[in-house]
């Protein structure tokens, strides 16, 4: 079950982040990027990164950010093509180290603060589901997904794994091509 939630026109909020560039990527620096240099060393190509750094050095919160029409993973085996009118958040992570200081939520504030409408995916995750919802986000919809190999079901529909998810935003439904 992916939830879903949306935010529209929030405040102007300044927690600090900052575009990342590449040479930001390092793991010895920022362990919050461990095991992961490679793939947001490409990524960034495509997407934006907002990172923050608590002691001005080390980045201990990232935020992934694309655009409308932009493709992006939604879960291992399904992705998501960003809704026109949307910035989506996601893949967003802070070190063990700084969990709990309101770094995400934040961060989530800042981004939303600057974006018209934002749409961010929760999976099975309640403490983010919370942060999320204090950083003024409401429940749009829930779609359900199941693996089944060669195919996934999304709303008990059958579609072919890995396909591309459309999400039709503000009714709550979702449709694979």
């Amino acid at each position: 079950m992916v939830d879903f939630f949306v935010v529209e026109s929030a405040p102007r909020f300044d927690f600090g982040l900052e575009r990342a560039r590449s040479d930001d990527f390092d793991s010895n620096l920022s362990p919050v990027f461990d095991r992961r240099i490679d793939t947001f060393s490409k990524r960034i190509i495509d997407h934006s990164c907002l990172i923050y750094r608590a002691d001005g050095k080390s980045v201990v919160s990232y935020f992934w950010i694309s655009e409308p029409g932009s493709v992006v993973p939604l879960t291992p085996w399904l992705q998501l093509c960003v809704p026109d009118g949307y910035a989506y958040i996601w893949d967003c992570k802070t070190d063990e180290s700084a969990r709990g200081q309101g770094h995400y939520t934040n961060g989530l504030k800042e981004i939303v603060g600057s974006h018209p409408r934002c749409l961010i995916a929760v999976e099975g995750n309640p403490a983010a589901r919370k942060a999320v919802e204090r950083a003024g986000f409401t429940h749009s919809h829930t779609v359900d997904t199941r693996n089944l190999g060669p195919v996934t079901l999304v709303d008990r529909r059958i579609v072919a794994t890995g396909a591309t998810l459309l999400v039709d935003l503000p009714t709550a439904g979702a449709k694979a091509r």
